[in-house]
């Protein structure tokens, strides 16, 4: 009889719920397994202490946490397995996480809490399904600071289910003392610090040696019990007598063996410690043991000392191989070195392949070994006990046959690391199916069955190198890995999750061959910069390395040189020659970042911002810890780690000044009360005992005590104005101060008294200032433009003003050797200057689009850090010997303003550096060379025209002027041109070029004759309002201008007359005007965000407003063929249909800024725009069309976007998947594959898709590979 269809379908529910659930938990990183299990207690053993530790889990009390603390070998991981098997057997264990001394990843806290929460989620369904709901709703918590996971994926789920669960589940941590040094701190605060929050149904057992951190950290924790191990005498004797009697029959030997004597004996060596006796045994009954009572009696009869574990260890050693054949004892010594100071557990076959063994030969070694080595064929080999490595590593005796010297067995092993390295890694080694799929799309990659060997010294040749001594054969190897394997090593680290680290490994190979060899060191500093610029998305997709990196890498860079040839299938773009100094750009904030801080071991950043969020970052990657702090409900506008790091201090404008706990990112305490005005900015002293704050309202500061909250003596009052920055001197005995009433003040930390008179010199306000490292000098930033520097004892300035900024200097700081100078200032720029010279080094760090309120040296000097009003943090290389790449083609520094006139052949372009540039429009190359309109003269231009043959230059000038310059000499053609009364605004030629036309603020038109160098007839009068746009008609005879009165205008170009009425119909500025080509239409655009058609001859509108843009409009523009108009608004191109109005496609995004003029070439085929990001960008105007450019593949055409749209996290995309990764430094001047080419600071940028291979075919990008 068949079951109800109902039942079936319950089935086919939970099949499905089933797998649902087995997928959203295999994201949690756990703990594998570990490949050594301690054995259980012999029964009848431990019977007190197992019933004492039992009893103390099963009872809800204030100690969740038991901590089994004992010696070396006193047997507590044994006792853990015991009581792990016992809660097993009751359904009621939890997780148990068991590190290892040579098992280095498995100690990552947060695979140790990803392990706990799936053995819980296992133990009980409530608790699956209330984690399962976590994880489906949040899977970016797995990236979050360990506090945020432990919260939101193990304490809240577990608080939701807690009236479910009747408890206790328990949790077992053993050997907590063999975690890794670099993870260990993090683990005991997990501990001691996270796990006591848990629900009293969740209780842990730890195990651990009394360690002087372990015993700091648990010892003074009241919800930790303390469970000191001891061992009865009667329990070793057990435990010896049931292994003796297994021998006894193994080996069919009398009944009477070995007697009561003996064991009576064994059982006083083992000096109450377990690991003595199961070592003795395992020596005693051991596979290749002949006979075990002679092996017994050799045991017997050794005078054991003191140390007689270690004896033990000689005597099992000794008795298993013979140390006097030279090559057995090499190799068999170095295997057990190899196991001792392997970074994670290795199995023979792997130890054979770093080692250059032959298969089988590790495993032929290690049989000997069973008393000590732990290892069974092709599983990872391990140290029976924690005591055997210090007793190999550290002897007493360095003449034993086995004793091996660390730096020499490092060598060896990093031989071995480069030499497998070097013959093992290949091109798209995990045969990655297809480059527009992440990393963590393709299924079961990680797991790919590469040789555990090759994984191995894929991530840990770096650590073996940085522990032994100088070497030519060893340097050898690595150049050969370097110029041979380098980019295939990185397909491992992106594969492994490595990146973090790939950096650190670089840099250890770099100190190792500081100085020495100047080539590899070269390529070391050149592929570090390589890691770091492209970190983002080597650790996303190993294709990428390939696809994205190599060829977006500058010219000059080694890395390039080296591999570039081998892969001829890439994009092909014309890259700056070197590096520039931006290296990372920190997204997240949304709203203007106004403080930055770095942890004072450098690894991490804090910010605040406007958005009233705090979020620290990982320094090295740039990527986001965790979740922004939570707490601050206004602006947060200072910050400041302690100087021990554990602890940050962070204001917000509505004088909360809160305290942190660093590690944990919680709030400690309540908010310090006490100011009387408005809080602008804290300081730590250096001791990190004492706050001082600056208070905006009542020109005060405030010192404050950190542990209590509390003020210290009274406000500190001199300044008449209020105080914009306060620091701490490097002694902590002083502060200094800087305020609007344009002084900087020192005072006394003790009394508050200020000390000498204030400190005069800047003509603006100041508004930050920094002591150097040393205490001798003080560095401030002004409104005023300039940084100065003063000696902090006299008072006096030093040397003339650091200039060289063009707005208020914002924010200081010193380089940790006090040799340099950070600013930032509103001009959008970073400088760094020599504090000796006060010269500037190099040009300014752009790479900000808003003001630059935060600057920061990293702790170790090589790094700057900095916010900005748009909305970013970013990070900086601050290697003053680097250049800072190139100088723009054409022009003589960057091109931050760009403004065009074009006559179809040339475009000439307009910078803030006051010089002009013309460009071929066909090939983007400098025509001539810079023009400098402004050499030795005062103000700025504010227009320009190119006249149509290409011989002559217009510009107006904000001096009221106009003036005409031969392109080809650079020279005046005519005395300037004068009768406006204000800045002329805008400028154009006449068709045939023999007139000009300009207007002003001054509300007026003004016709010129460049023949004559004067005015023609009368003004042209009538705008109310300043004049924004001028243009003649095609056959010279009129003349259109907008204004700011909201109006359109004609004029008749002989007279002067206006031809009708005003063209009224914008409710607010006209920005630009333009006739069509045929002269029967008038465009305009307004800051009203709509562009209007107008009848030329009626001055009648044409249809309705076109509307679309979102922002004003500020330019416009006709095809050549009338058929459409252009338009640039905000940061975004349009194409409009001139006949229905309709906006054509989507926005042109591309530039980061606003965009001043736009204009179609000739051809109607491109598009020519400029913005204040200092970019021209021409446009493909035909996107879509069945053509595709030379530039690009047919394929390559088919894949992109019809249009652009922003970068999404550095990426261009199409329907088809990730196509391209633009780092940071190329993206606000990347030549979109939309764009013919575009003009850059760095030179003129072209993208060249025609051999570009991806997707399913991306490994044809090899040649070798085809």
């Amino acid at each position: 009889m068949s079951s109800h269809p109902l039942s079936k379908l319950s089935s086919w529910l939970d099949i499905i719920i089933l797998v649902e659930t087995q997928r959203i938990l295999a994201q949690l990183r756990h703990v594998k397994s570990a490949s050594l299990v301690p054995r259980e207690c012999l029964a009848g053993t431990r019977i007190n202490i197992l019933g004492d530790i039992t009893e103390q889990l099963m009872t809800v009390s204030k100690t969740p946490i038991i901590w089994l603390s004992g010696v070396a070998g006193s047997g507590k991981s044994t006792i853990a397995t015991s009581i792990s098997q016992y809660f097993r057997a009751l359904g009621r264990l939890g997780a148990v996480i068991r590190f290892a001394r040579n098992d280095v990843g498995h100690s990552n806290p947060i695979m140790v809490l990803h392990s706990i929460v799936l053995g819980l989620a296992n133990a009980h369904p409530d608790i699956e399904q209330a984690i399962c709901k976590v994880l489906a709703h949040d899977y970016q918590l797995l990236d979050a600071a360990i506090e945020s996971q432990f919260q939101e994926l193990l304490l809240g789920p577990l608080d939701s289910v807690k009236q479910h669960i009747v408890g206790p589940f328990i949790v077992i941590i053993d050997a907590v003392d063999e975690c890794a040094t670099n993870f260990r701190e993090d683990m005991i605060n997990l501990i001691a610090k996270l796990f006591p929050k848990l629900p009293t149904a969740i209780r842990l057992l730890v195990t651990a040696r009394p360690d002087a951190d372990i015993t700091s950290g648990f010892g003074n924790a009241s919800t930790i019990y303390q469970h000191r191990l001891t061992t009865e005498p009667e329990d070793i004797s057990l435990y010896i007598h049931n292994r003796l009697d297994i021998i006894r029959q193994k080996h069919n030997l009398d009944s009477w063996w070995p007697g009561k004597d003996r064991v009576t004996h064994l059982v006083s060596l083992s000096g109450n410690l377990f690991i003595w006796a199961v070592t003795a045994l395992n020596f005693v009954g051991e596979r290749t043991a002949f006979y075990p009572p002679k092996r017994l009696d050799t045991l017997l009869h050794t005078p054991f000392r003191e140390d007689n574990l270690n004896q033990l260890y000689t005597l099992a050693l000794e008795s298993n191989g013979d140390w006097n054949d030279l090559e057995f004892k090499e190799s068999a010594t170095l295997i057990l070195a190899t196991i001792a100071l392997s970074k994670l557990s290795l199995t023979d076959r792997a130890i054979d392949s770093i080692l250059g063994f032959t298969n089988d030969f590790t495993a032929r070694v290690l049989r000997h070994f069973g008393a000590v080595i732990e290892w069974s064929p092709e599983q990872p080999a391990q140290i029976l006990h924690a005591s055997f490595g210090d007793f190999l590593l550290h002897p007493s005796d360095k003449t034993n046959p086995w004793f091996f010297e660390i730096a020499e067995a490092n060598k060896i092993l990093t031989s071995g690391c480069l030499t497998l390295l070097q013959k093992c890694l290949r091109f798209n080694i995990y045969d990655f199916p297809d480059s527009h799929l992440l990393n963590s799309e393709v299924p079961g990659l990680g797991e790919s069955p590469l040789p555990v060997g090759l994984i191995y010294a894929s991530r840990f040749w770096g650590s073996h190198l940085g522990n032994t001594k100088y070497d030519g054969k060893i340097v050898e190897l690595l150049e050969g890995f370097l110029r041979n394997k380098f980019l295939f090593w990185l397909e491992i680290v992106s594969v492994q999750q490595e990146i973090s680290s790939a950096e650190s490994t670089l840099m250890l190979a770099q100190k190792y061959i500081h100085g020495k060899y100047q080539t590899i060191e070269m390529f070391l500093q050149d592929a570090r910069k390589f890691i770091s610029v492209f970190a983002p998305v080597i650790s996303q997709s190993a294709p990428h390395i390939y696809v994205s990196a190599l060829p977006l890498t500058p010219r000059d860079s080694v890395v390039r040189q080296y591999f570039l040839s081998l892969f001829p299938h890439l994009l092909q773009y014309t890259v700056p020659n070197s590096w520039v100094k931006l290296e990372k750009v920190l997204w997240g904030h949304t709203d203007k970042v106004t403080c930055v801080a770095l942890s004072p071991n450098g690894e991490l950043i804090v910010s605040g911002s406007h958005d009233h969020a705090l979020r620290m970052w990982e320094a090295s990657s740039g990527a986001p810890v965790g979740n922004p702090l939570q707490g601050p409900t206004r602006p947060v506008i200072s910050l400041a780690f302690s100087a021990d790091g554990q602890y940050i201090i962070s204001v917000t404008d509505d004088r909360t000044v809160q305290i942190w706990d660093a590690r944990s990112r919680a709030p400690i305490g309540d908010p310090l009360p006490g100011c009387t005005g408005y809080v602008n900015c804290v300081a730590f002293s250096p001791d990190g005992q004492h706050i001082v704050s600056a208070s905006f309202h009542d020109q005060t500061m405030q010192i404050w005590d950190t542990s209590s909250g509390a003020p210290i003596g009274n406000p500190l009052q001199g300044h008449t104005e209020y105080v914009s920055c306060v620091a701490f001197s490097p002694d902590g005995q002083r502060i200094v101060s800087a305020s609007h009433d344009k002084t900087v003040q020192i005072w006394d930390a003790s009394s508050g008294a200020p000390i000498g008179n204030p400190l005069q010199g800047h003509t603006g306000e100041v508004s930050s200032v920094a002591f150097s490292p040393d205490g001798q000098q003080i560095a401030s930033g002004s409104w005023d433009t300039t940084v100065r520097i003063w000696d902090a004892s006299s008072g006096a300035p030093i040397g003339n003003p650091l200039q060289g900024h063009t707005d208020i200097v914002y924010c200081v700081a010193f380089s940790p050797d006090g040799q340099q100078i950070v600013s930032g200032s509103w001009d959008t720029t970073v400088r760094i200057w020599d504090t000796h010279s006060g010269a500037p080094i190099g040009g300014p760090l752009q790479g900000h689009t808003g003001w630059v309120y935060v600057v920061a040296f990293s702790p170790d000097g090589q790094h700057i850090v900095s916010g900005s009003d748009d909305k970013t943090v970013q990070i900086w290389d601050a290697d003053t010997s680097a250049p800072l790449g190139d100088p723009l083609q054409g022009h003589l520094a960057h091109a931050e303003d760009v403004e065009f006139s074009t006559n179809g052949q040339h475009i000439l372009s307009l910078s803030d550096n006051k010089t002009m540039q013309i460009w071929d429009t066909s090939s983007g190359a400098p025509v001539g060379h810079p023009l400098h309109p402004l050499r030795n003269r005062t103000g700025w231009v504010t227009s320009v025209a190119l006249s149509p043959n290409g011989q002559c230059i217009a510009f107006g000038l904000n001096d009221h002027t106009v003036r005409i310059w031969e392109t080809s000499t650079g020279t005046p053609l005519t005395r300037p041109l004068k009768g406006h009364t204000q800045s002329v605004t805008s400028i154009a030629f006449s068709p045939d070029g023999q007139r000009i036309v300009s207007g002003s603020w001054d509300k007026i038109l003004r016709i010129w004759d460049p023949s004559i160098g004067g005015a023609v007839g009368h003004p042209l009068k009538g705008h109310t309002d300043s004049v924004s746009s001028v243009a003649f008609s095609p056959d010279g005879q009129c003349i259109v201008s907008g204004s700011d009165d909201k109006t359109v205008r004609i004029w008749d170009a002989s007279s002067g007359a206006p031809i009708g009425d005003p063209l009224k119909g914008h409710t607010s500025s006209v920005t630009s005007v333009a006739f069509s080509p045929d002269g029967q239409q008038i465009i305009s655009g307004s800051r009203d965000r709509t562009v209007r058609i107008w009848d030329a001859g009626t001055c009648a509108p044409i249809g309705d407003p076109l509307l679309g843009c979102t922002e004003s409009v500020s330019c416009v523009a006709f095809s050549p063929d009338g058929q459409h108009i252009v338009s640039g608004s905000g940061d975004k191109v349009r194409i409009w249909d001139t006949h229905t109005g309709a906006c054509i496609g989507v926005p042109f995004q591309g530039h980061t800024a606003f965009i001043g003029c736009v204009t179609f070439l000739p051809d109607g085929q491109h598009i020519v725009s400029g913005s204040t990001d200092g970019i021209v960008r021409i446009w493909d105007a035909c996107i879509g069309a069945s053509k595709p450019d030379d530039h690009m593949s047919e394929l390559s055409v088919h894949l992109l976007p019809k249009h652009p749209d922003t970068f999404e996290d550095g990426w261009i995309s199409s329907a088809a998947g990730r196509l391209i990764w633009v780092p940071c430094f190329l993206q606000s001047n990347f030549c979109l594959p939309w764009c013919k080419f575009v003009i850059t600071p760095h030179g003129v940028m072209a993208l060249d898709l025609s051999k570009f291979v991806h997707g399913t075919e991306w490994a044809k990008c090899m040649e070798a590979y085809q």
